[in-house]
């Protein structure tokens, strides 16, 4: 009896070796989606540090913060960053442009209050003890960064204490 031998995979070698891939291919998609989330935090933060910048800026040369009270803009709105926004800090030169959240889908990411009187709170104090806030929200939140009550912005930087 002759036999032959072919070299080459079997179908159950191929259908093992395509299934480690496979796994291998979700592992590292998750982690990367997990480090972009990272990544577009980071940006967030690093805005937000350059806009308090500009805030300082504007303060030494104008000897106080901009005043934006809630019960006069809705500073959740797209026309303020733009309207607002825009020509003062930037304009003025404070800052290169105006804070566009990584994302970009629409949605304010980003809330700046001054003269405010409520109970909401940044690091367990009222927002009202503060210069002013800034409110915002992350997707992979760092336990370093202040906590707010302002659903669904849980996260917060303050100014000076007044």
């Amino acid at each position: 009896m002759k036999y032959s031998f072919k070299r080459g995979f079997t179908l159950i070698e191929l259908l093992v070796v395509i299934a480690v891939i496979g796994v291998l291919a979700a592992v590292i998609l998750a982690s990367l989606n997990d480090a972009r989330a990272k990544a577009r935090d980071a940006k967030r933060l690093a805005d937000i540090k350059q806009f308090q910048n500009a805030l300082e800026l504007y303060r030494n040369d104008n000897n106080a913060y901009p005043l934006i009270n809630r019960f006069s803009y809705d500073t959740g709105s797209s026309a303020i960053w733009t309207n607002y926004w825009s020509p003062l800090l930037v304009t003025a030169g404070y800052i290169s442009n105006i804070m566009v959240d990584p994302i970009n889908d629409g949605t304010t990411h980003y809330r700046f209050y001054s003269s405010y009187s409520g109970t909401l709170t940044c690091n367990g104090l009222f927002w009202q003890q503060y210069e002013y806030v800034i409110v915002f929200r992350m997707e992979k939140p760092l336990s370093s960064i202040a906590d707010s009550n302002y659903s669904p912005f849980t996260k917060c930087v303050a100014g000076p204490l007044k």
